[in-house]
């Protein structure tokens, strides 16, 4: 993790660093860590993206350190650590293969309870007795066994502030419906069970988070095609002769060549030779640029034509390519003005459906006079339905989303804001000489000479 130095901060000297994020699931989450790192000495500004499952602290390094930033997070009950290598994506964070075999797990286990249950519904009644038992042996391990993940969410919540999360949400609704159908299993001559429910609520919940999952990956894929425009290695030029050495070690002053067909491994200043080079990914111009001794040259584009040794002026961090991988990540990062709205809802958004859940029960157990059972099914119910907490997801995931998108097309977005605004755009001023195109050449056109004619020409 490399501090940078933000030009905006004023006067006093600050430090901007990056942080991953481990154990984040809901809205709740990004409220509690950002509140726990504006408590800490030193912090001027914390933004934590629940898409990115990142967060970016703006800190004084005279009062704060990373290490002080992570014992906050920690402090509240969340994991992190520092971002080694910017180009690390959320495809690449671990857990990703637990996470699925957790939602296998808990559909293979539930089907056969919902199943079940929907048929000693009918007209087999009775003959399928005996196999509440089953029910219940087969949803533990659903509810406490795949989903303990909520539990623990929970419990950490609790422990570190009394807060409380969508893993909250969670827990309550099927640990309250199992433990309801557990006791009347137990005392009660005709119980009637709900451990379908408890199951089920665990079990769409993973595949949310799933899919939720899977959108956020699907996100980045610019990131990585845009690290994957730098080569692996390059060719180093020394008096010894030449060789072929990882890009990460090459320092600035080396001499590289770079061969026609292959990408420049970092910026640099051509010193001998002629060609023309494809600087499409950075300038958008469909026709290669032609480039002699003295002209500056960009890593990650393509030589075309002829033979080029080059410079080295630039590497890793401070190339050209890797300040737009980083424009892109903090675009992504970054929260648009309607986020603050989601952020201030969120943060009573548990304790309010806890509340009107609670509120629920009673009305139907005293108003309604629905008993025990009929009031409990409609409070789960307003605990699950409150679950997936769109609210806070939806944002971040579509700015992720735009950033990305527009990166890919070519186009950089600074931040959120700026992505909030584009839609009041209703006009848009291209200052491209003449030479505006579709982002390759094509033909149009044969005009032949003399006698040779155009199927020869072509």
């Amino acid at each position: 993790m490399t501090p940078i130095l933000d030009p905006a901060a004023g006067p006093a000297q600050t430090e901007t660093c990056t942080l991953d994020l481990q154990g984040m699931h809901c809205a709740s989450c990004v409220g509690r860590i950002e509140r726990s790192l504006r408590k800490t000495a030193g912090v001027e500004d914390a933004a934590v993206n629940l898409a990115t499952n990142r967060a970016r602290v703006l800190y004084d390094p005279a009062q704060a350190t990373p290490a002080s930033l992570i014992a906050a997070i920690e402090k509240s009950g969340y994991a992190a650590a520092p971002v080694a290598d910017a180009r690390r994506t959320e495809a690449e964070a671990p857990g990703r293969d637990g996470a699925l075999w957790n939602l296998v797990g808990a559909a293979v286990l539930t089907l056969p309870v919902l199943l079940l249950s929907m048929t000693s519904m009918g007209a087999m009644g009775r003959a399928m007795a005996g196999t509440e038992w089953l029910f219940a042996a087969l949803t533990a391990a659903v509810v406490f066994g795949f989903g303990r993940q909520f539990f623990s969410g929970a419990w950490n919540a609790l422990r570190h502030g009394g807060a409380a999360t969508m893993d909250t949400l969670v827990a309550v609704g099927a640990s309250a419906s199992y433990f309801y159908s557990l006791a009347e299993l137990i005392w009660a001559a005709r119980p009637q069970v709900y451990f379908e429910t408890s199951a089920t609520i665990v079990t769409l919940i993973l595949l949310g988070r799933r899919l939720e999952a899977g959108a956020k990956r699907r996100a980045t894929d610019t990131i990585r095609s845009l690290v994957a425009l730098a080569p692996k290695t390059a060719r180093l030029v020394t008096r010894s002769g030449e060789r072929d050495v990882p890009v990460g070690s090459v320092q600035p002053g080396d001499i590289l060549r770079v061969r026609p067909g292959e990408k420049l491994a970092a910026d640099g200043i051509v010193t001998e030779g002629s060609s023309a080079v494809d600087e499409a990914m950075l300038t958008g111009e469909s026709l290669p640029a032609e480039k002699t001794s003295g002209d500056p040259v960009v890593g990650g584009t393509l030589n075309v034509s002829g033979t080029l040794l080059y410079r080295v002026t630039a590497t890793g961090a401070d190339t050209v390519l890797a300040q737009m991988v980083r424009l892109v990540e903090e675009a992504q990062g970054s929260k648009a003005p309607v986020q603050r709205l989601a952020d201030r809802i969120s943060a009573v958004f548990v304790p309010a459906v806890l509340g009107v859940a609670l509120l629920t029960f009673l009305v139907w157990l005293f108003g309604v006079h629905a008993g025990i059972a009929g009031a409990l099914t409609p409070a789960v119910a307003v605990l699950v339905i409150a679950c997936p907490c769109a609210l806070g997801l939806a944002t971040p995931t579509a700015i992720m989303v735009g950033t990305g998108r527009g990166a890919s097309l070519g186009i950089l977005i600074k931040n959120g804001e700026a992505l909030e605004r584009a839609h009041r755009i209703r006009r848009v001023v291209f200052d491209k000489t003449g030479t505006l195109t579709e982002g390759k050449p094509s033909l149009t056109d044969v005009v032949t000479c003399g006698s040779l004619g155009r199927a020869e020409l072509l």
